[in-house]
């Protein structure tokens, strides 16, 4: 069977890039569009906000990425690089700071955004006598 490939335009979705190539074989008479998907690097979409927290919270960073294949999600914390699950219970000063979302799917860079968690200052009242 002899074929032959006319190339048509790639089609781009947020998620997917296709390459079109119509095919046409004398033999069967028959003509066939086949798409090709390609690996899209991850970007993140969206991500929480900077935040200030109290003592006793109950807090949960959202972090949301495109890409192709989908891509996995990784929190860590960057004082110390350490891999943070959600929902965090806020015990302290330890868990102010920088928290970084991470989104990876093998393929090309993987795309990280920082968010920030602040607890508030607590004054203290010096009395002079």
């Amino acid at each position: 069977m002899l074929c032959s490939a006319e190339q048509m335009r790639d089609v781009e979705h947020p998620k997917h890039v296709f390459h079109k190539t119509k095919m046409y074989c004398r033999l069967s008479e028959l003509r066939k569009i086949l798409l090709f998907h390609f690996e899209v690097q991850p970007g993140i979409t969206h991500i929480s906000e900077d935040i200030t927290v109290n003592k006793g919270d109950l807090v949960t960073l959202k972090c949301a990425a495109g890409g192709y294949p989908a891509p996995n999600i990784t929190w860590t914390r960057l004082s110390d690089n350490s891999v943070v699950t959600f929902p965090l219970t806020i015990t302290g000063n330890q868990d102010e700071g920088g928290y970084r979302c991470t989104a990876d799917n093998g393929f090309g860079i993987p795309a990280s955004r920082d968010v920030f968690m602040t607890l508030p200052s607590k004054c203290i009242l010096l009395t002079i006598l």
